[in-house]
């Protein structure tokens, strides 16, 4: 049933794309180079070669790993070590979205006072310590142990929210637009492979030490995503046309 309504539910978001009232820009005019892959390689090579877009990159897929191995470890944590029912575990998924929405609510506001370069450096440290909660939930568990790991994902997500949303404005900025749709392709072929990689690494962590230290492991490989930012460049707010 769940599976089913799930599955309805993106039937529904693609049927009200087609309600958006702005068209598109047209796109920008073919040099003759090949497409698929072709294109996603250009992106990259824009990504890699531009000093500020690559650390930018980089930082992101470390953190798209870290978040794509953060559901199952907390699945096997809070089923499994902290022995919540199915209910507290819909609950936990659920109710901290709340705070994605709160962040992206906020995050126009955020930017207007004080940018996006300082945006994205100040959200990128603040959501740290929320990743550290994690693995500091009490030991038994019950009540107790899903506020903490509710408070921990409502932090998580809206710092995450903020911050998602000023690197990819980031991006957006820096990037030509004739290497706009490559460049984009490259940032989401990243992401997707990002999972693959770090998902069965932490699987392992979390067989051999368990899932407690599996979430040390997460919340280090997120506090070194925000290292790799470019930070003076991000605290001066500086222009990045």
């Amino acid at each position: 049933v769940l599976l089913f309504v799930n599955a309805a539910a993106f039937l529904g978001s693609a049927a009200l794309i087609r309600t958006i009232p702005t068209p598109e820009n047209p796109p920008p005019a073919r040099t003759g180079e090949a497409s698929g892959l072709a294109g996603a390689a250009a992106g990259l090579r824009h990504l890699l070669t531009d000093p500020v877009l690559r650390r930018l990159f980089i930082s992101w897929v470390l953190f798209a790993g870290a978040v794509a191995a953060l559901t199952p470890v907390t699945a096997v944590f809070a089923l499994q070590d902290l022995r919540l029912t199915e209910g507290e575990y819909g609950l936990l998924m659920g109710l901290p979205s709340l705070g994605g929405l709160a962040g992206s609510w906020l995050t126009g506001a955020v930017t207007r006072r004080w940018g996006l370069g300082p945006t994205l450096w100040w959200g990128s440290l603040l959501r740290i310590p929320w990743y550290l909660l994690y693995p500091l939930t009490p030991r038994g568990g019950g009540m107790a142990g899903l506020v903490v790991l509710m408070v921990a994902f409502t932090g998580v997500l809206f710092f995450s929210a903020m911050t998602n949303s000023a690197i990819s404005a980031l991006r957006m900025d820096h990037t030509p637009d004739r290497l706009m749709a490559r460049a984009s392709a490259a940032w989401t072929m990243a992401t997707m492979a990002a999972g693959p990689v770090l998902i069965p690494g932490l699987g392992l962590v979390m067989q051999l030490a368990g899932a407690r230290t599996a979430l040390w492991a997460i919340a280090g490989i997120v506090a070194t995503s925000a290292l790799v930012l470019p930070a003076h460049r991000l605290r001066s707010g500086r222009q990045w046309r």
